[in-house]
């Protein structure tokens, strides 16, 4: 998360506030103490006012959504949305699937 953490940041920084699609489609196990998702929980997204989007095909992931969610709404924030399929998520933000994206610089400074 620390890396993602600092990219976000950096992206943010430079391009202000900004709806967030975060693609879970490629993960095939997540390992997060109940102690570090609770403290994330806690913590207020990068941009409050826009949305976050979590794809999360499979009932594992969603299941782990669902709790960082809960902890989201316990510390008075908006949950994450989740769904399934990219072109839900880009439905959840009103964004056509055609749209083009341009590739970002390397915020992060890490490389592809």
């Amino acid at each position: 998360m620390d890396r993602f953490d600092l990219v976000a940041l950096r992206f943010v920084a430079a391009n202000g506030p900004v709806h967030m699609i975060l693609d879970f489609s490629g993960v095939t196990a997540m390992a997060v103490p109940a102690t570090k998702l609770s403290q994330r929980g806690q913590l207020p997204p990068l941009c409050p006012t826009r949305k976050r989007v979590m794809v999360m095909p499979r009932f594992e992931l969603q299941a782990f959504g669902r709790t960082f969610g809960e902890y989201q709404r316990q510390a008075g924030q908006f949950a994450p949305i989740i769904v399934e399929s990219l072109a839900e998520a880009l439905d959840a933000l009103s964004i056509d699937a055609s749209t083009h994206f341009e590739l970002q610089p390397d915020y992060g400074g890490l490389g592809a």
